[in-house]
């Protein structure tokens, strides 16, 4: 008791100095300012990357809608550019567009038009987020890596979907001249038969599998199993499912997908495993599509004339809207189809250049080619008392007129009533890879087609506007060009490329690669590619020469555009 009593005493007298209590308050007085000190540091820590965060996600906002901004100007000049005809001194320029976009115009090559362009364009102020569209140069167009001192590898425009081999048409091509299919196949670089075969076998609709080919039953056997297409791809990315089919085969050395192989990838390890593989090839995504389309359209805009429609009574006012005799002999040949030239008529038989078509005879033939009808003859039997005749066609391959002519009769009429036309190569803009896998088409015409073409300024005059001009020009007799005319035009109606918005301030960037489609009255997104993975892809001199400093096109902050307008 004496020693509970004597600390009582103790803790008495200590708790009753005045300096401890001080100090213990002091103590207590700094440690809350320092929590709350901690707690302010804290608070605003995370409102500035707070603040960080929303000043990004505005400037990722406005650079998403900076593309989609790239895709509507896609679609509109490319749209107003095929709703133009031509003229020789006009080339493909003929399009009329806001002051803004300065001087200078065309989709091949413009990059007043579609260079560096701002978001909101005609404010003082500069508008920091921008868009580039650009495609890369191919085949003649340059050598596909540095290129040549003062010239870029790219261009500021667009690509025509028609220079490239639809696959979705393969077996049609199969269907029309056998084997072609697998032909054209084997015109890529690094191909094989047995990927050929097996490409063709993953198109068709059966499971029967072609001598190197394979269908569902080895891909059953696979880890994981799938089933083959049998159908067409809904990508060419899928390509890579099918057996044989590597990412180095699809894609070539360009890892960054930009169109380019840069020196660093000309150093990668490389090994294609079949066939011979160019070493400045992007690979076969630069030759394949599923898009390629265009219109079945006049110049001006109307449908073409169907003379394959049923009504013939129509078709005979609307073809002699052009001219008379156009229309007489395309509705005799319908009914009584064309005369065969063994054919011996009888002595009494008229030879006449004109006759008024009777309609009560329905059509009993088809005109599967234009080109049939040139040089053809009807002959029409003796009825009402009338003797026989022969009808001559108005279009004379030997008459002065037929050099006229025959654009004319290309470019007017059809033998396909479908509104879109799909995967036919354009003449005008197809490298020679993709010439030489037109069926039938020979190697000198090739060449004769490659060095017409303007690949420099992607004009493209008058007198191409129409496969006419191959046999106006002597480069393929009409038998040829009645052979591939089904796998030939001179214009299409998609286009592609790929737009980099980017902002230059943060020099936060995105990237795509799309296909555009203006063959309905309002241009539509046939294909959105996303490859912000891959970094922004080219070097900020060629996106925006302001930004020159950055030469890293590898460094690049992404954002995640979603592939969504």
């Amino acid at each position: 008791m004496r020693r509970i009593h004597e600390l009582s005493i103790g803790l008495g007298q200590s708790s009753s100095n005045p300096s401890s209590r001080r100090g213990i308050v002091l103590l207590i007085v700094m440690i809350v300012v320092v929590l709350v000190s901690l707690a302010g540091f804290g608070f605003v820590a995370v409102m500035f990357t707070e603040n960080k965060a929303v000043r990004l996600r505005g400037e990722q906002l406005q650079i998403e809608q900076a593309m989609a901004s790239a895709e509507l100007l896609i679609g509109k000049t490319f749209q107003e550019q095929q709703s133009k005809p031509v003229s020789s001194s006009e080339g493909s320029a003929g399009l009329t567009l806001p002051e803004e976009f300065g001087t200078e115009t065309g989709t091949y090559d413009n990059p007043t038009l579609f260079q560096a362009r701002p978001l909101i364009p005609g404010v003082e102020d500069p508008d920091p987020v921008r868009f580039t569209v650009i495609t890369p140069k191919r085949g003649t167009e340059s050598t596909q890596s540095a290129g040549t001192p003062g010239e870029l590898p790219v261009r500021f425009g667009i690509e025509d979907e028609s220079s490239r081999l639809n696959l979705a048409t393969l077996l049609i091509w199969e269907r029309l001249a056998p084997g072609s299919g697998q032909a054209a196949l084997l015109k890529l670089p690094g191909m094989s038969e047995e990927i050929a075969d097996a490409i063709l076998d993953w198109l068709d609709t059966d499971d029967q599998p072609r001598t190197q080919g394979a269908e569902s039953e080895f891909y059953a056997g696979l880890n994981p199993a799938y089933s083959s297409r049998n159908g067409t791809p809904e990508s060419i990315e899928e390509l890579l499912l099918i057996k044989g089919v590597t990412r180095e085969l699809l894609y070539g050395l360009d890892q960054n997908q930009n169109g380019i192989i840069e020196s660093q990838e000309q150093d990668s390890q490389f090994d294609a495993g079949v066939g011979e593989f160019d070493i400045a090839t992007t690979g076969w995504q630069d030759f394949l599509t599923l898009y390629s389309r265009e219109s079945n359209r006049r110049s001006d805009g109307t449908p073409r004339i169907d003379v394959n429609a049923s009504d013939l009574s129509r078709l005979y006012l609307q073809l002699s809207a052009i001219e008379k005799r156009w229309g007489e002999f395309v509705v005799h040949y319908r009914q009584f189809g064309p005369m065969a030239m063994t054919t011996i008529p009888a002595p009494d038989t008229e030879i006449v250049t004109s006759r008024s078509p009777a309609f009560t005879q329905s059509p009993q033939f088809r005109i599967s080619n234009l080109l049939e009808l040139v040089d053809a003859k009807v002959q029409i039997p003796a009825s009402g008392g009338e003797n026989a005749k022969i009808l001559t066609s108005p279009f004379e391959s030997q008459s002065e007129q037929f050099g006229s002519q025959l654009p004319r009769l290309l470019s007017e009429l059809t033998t396909d009533s479908r509104p879109v036309l799909e995967g036919r190569i354009n003449l005008n803009t197809a490298n020679p890879t993709v010439l030489s896998m037109i069926p039938g088409l020979p190697f000198e015409a090739v060449e004769r087609i490659a060095s017409a073409q303007d690949r420099t300024g992607g004009n493209i005059n008058e007198a191409q506007r129409t496969p006419a001009w191959l046999l106006t020009e002597g480069i393929l007799d009409r038998t040829a060009l009645q052979q591939i005319l089904p796998f030939i035009t001179c214009r299409g109606d998609a286009a592609r490329a790929q737009i980099i918005g980017y902002s230059s301030q943060s020099q936060l960037a995105g990237r795509a690669e799309v296909v555009i489609d203006v063959s309905t009255p309002s241009p539509r997104r046939l294909y959105w590619r996303d490859l912000q993975i891959w970094g922004r892809g080219f070097p900020w001199e060629i996106l925006d020469p302001s930004l020159a400093d950055e030469t890293n096109p590898g460094q690049a902050i992404m954002v995640d555009m979603g592939g969504s307008l």
